[in-house]
């Protein structure tokens, strides 16, 4: 998420205080929907949106095998793309 959108997926928090800010970082975590790299970045692909949210779940059980996504990164990688999504990231 974050090489792709510059950012953390939860952004914010009282970064003054080391325990207030790790309390909320982990509330934000167990219960916070996964955001979309896609709302920050329109060229990112709607299937590597889903690929990173769904590396993202909170249940490692939802978050798939490594082999698996390693394949699925692949077949992302080896589909030919639009001209418009080549071009480079979006300014902004």
């Amino acid at each position: 998420y974050y090489a792709l959108t510059g950012d953390t997926p939860f952004p914010g928090g009282n970064k003054g205080n080391k325990m207030t800010y790790f309390a909320e970082m982990c509330h934000k975590h167990a219960s916070d929907p996964r955001p979309s790299a896609r709302a920050r970045r329109a060229d990112v692909p709607a299937e590597l949106d889903r690929l990173i949210q769904q590396m993202m779940a909170v249940a490692p059980s939802h978050r798939g095998k490594s082999t698996e996504l390693r394949d699925q990164f692949r077949a992302l990688l080896a589909a030919p793309r639009p001209a418009a999504a080549r071009s480079g990231p979006v300014s902004g």
